[in-house]
């Protein structure tokens, strides 16, 4: 059995944790203005220790980002569903939650391994994914 210190003492530095950003749509591709991802990892000197997919949809650049969204699968498609009502405009409920009616992002995938499954930097990965 080991104790609260001993294992305190063996998590790495966050000090040494980077991030790193990687756009993967393509930039000249019109039907795909609007909806935007991107592969966020996390990296501890050169070795990736975490990533976290976002993606984000711009109401006002795609006239059917209800639909482009759920085509985006798995998490987002959830979302969308939530977030659209039957005619695929912003429910009132989410425009009155959030600051910018217009945009959505929805962030998922995260894939963390030990020692740096921490709650604090779990938080601080998501959070740097939604202003980065």
């Amino acid at each position: 059995m080991t104790d609260q210190t001993t294992g305190s003492l063996a998590k790495a530095d966050p000090s040494t944790l980077t991030l790193e950003f990687r756009h993967v749509h393509r930039l000249v591709d019109p039907s795909a203005e609007g909806v935007q991802t991107w592969q966020i990892s996390l990296l501890a000197d050169d070795e990736t220790v975490a990533r976290v997919r976002a993606t984000r949809g711009l109401y006002w650049k795609a006239h059917n980002l209800h639909e482009r969204i759920a085509d985006e699968q798995s998490f987002p498609a959830v979302v969308a569903e939530q977030f659209f009502d039957a005619d695929g405009q912003f429910t009132p409920e989410y425009e009155n939650f959030v600051d910018l009616p217009g945009n959505v992002l929805v962030v998922d995938d995260l894939h963390i391994a030990a020692p740096w499954d921490d709650p604090w930097i779990v938080a601080g990965l998501t959070s740097s994914s939604l202003v980065g």
